[in-house]
């Protein structure tokens, strides 16, 4: 596995170059690292084996990815999220300027007959990595999202920019009690994001992790759209740190919460994907109702 190392005055990012992953974000302040993005447990497991059919992205996800389109695509034959988290990238070109360094990639399949171009720039003590994703000659329109993910151990508090409103699919992201579990009520819909309906007749807080001690839950969160700035911020309070996610409106409309926490019981997934918020910025909406 090939990859690119992307440094700047106390951020490391080290670019998955197969799978156009970022496979590691570390920011260093006052003498501490900061990681709070999430890998899956069995990445660099040599010995798991995968159901056939898995698609790339699956068997090495980590920390963020770029989806174009978002889920599966009922034009080209793509793998779940699309070439761009699926296929290799290569470098372009890097540049080192005053005050930090950028470098803009190549995917090696075409995404509606063009081109994409990836751009990834640090900043000396600046905690943030910025990227863009350019179509070079594509025809036609897209869904497209950002895949960062979370860990949470030790739980978590979120917070975001106003949303209009917070609503689940028609179906479930695990209906068959065989395979997963989960514990929102599909469909369904609230303004309050800190009291949305759960299957069993409840309520649960969006805005708090866990919101179940076992589930696979996608929630979308529509965007006001008075907003000049999208974001959420999802605080550690045992690793004293906080994981911010910001975006376009105009362009993102739509975030999707993807909580990860033991409620799929098939492989890879074995009940052992624990304790991720997916904070899945979007102009789509879920897997099962693109829009």
């Amino acid at each position: 596995m090939k990859s690119y190392n992307l440094s700047a005055i106390g951020i490391e990012v080290i670019f998955d170059l197969g799978l156009g992953q970022i496979s590691k974000l570390v920011v260093t302040r006052d003498g501490r690292e900061l990681s709070p993005f999430h890998t899956v447990p069995w990445r660099d497991d040599p010995s798991q084996e995968f159901p056939e059919g898995t698609d790339p992205h699956l068997e090495r996800m980590s920390v963020d990815f770029f989806c174009a389109p978002f889920a599966k695509s009922d034009i080209e034959n793509t793998p779940l999220h699309g070439w761009p988290a699926n296929a290799p990238w290569t470098l372009l070109e890097e540049e080192d300027f005053e005050g930090g360094k950028r470098a803009s990639f190549l995917l090696s399949k075409t995404v509606m007959g063009g081109q994409v171009i990836k751009t990834l720039t640090v900043r000396d003590r600046h905690p943030f990595l910025y990227q863009s994703h350019r179509f070079v000659g594509s025809q036609g329109s897209i869904p497209v999202a950002y895949h960062p993910m979370v860990s949470l151990p030790s739980g978590g508090v979120v917070s975001v920019s106003p949303k209009l409103r917070a609503e689940t699919m028609a179906i479930s992201l695990e209906p068959d009690p065989e395979r997963g579990k989960s514990a929102l009520a599909y469909p369904s819909t609230s303004e309050d994001l800190h009291a949305f309906p759960t299957s069993d007749g409840g309520q649960v807080d969006l805005l708090r992790y866990p919101i179940a001690d076992i589930n696979e839950d996608l929630v979308m969160l529509i965007e006001n759209p008075a907003n000049p700035l999208g974001w959420t911020a999802v605080v550690r309070p045992n690793e004293r740190d906080i994981a911010i996610v910001l975006k376009q409106p105009a362009v993102l409309p739509a975030t999707i919460f993807w909580y990860s926490n033991g409620g799929r019981f098939y492989a890879p997934w074995n009940g052992r994907h624990r304790s991720v918020l997916g904070i899945e910025d979007r102009d789509a909406f879920a897997h099962l109702d693109p829009r």
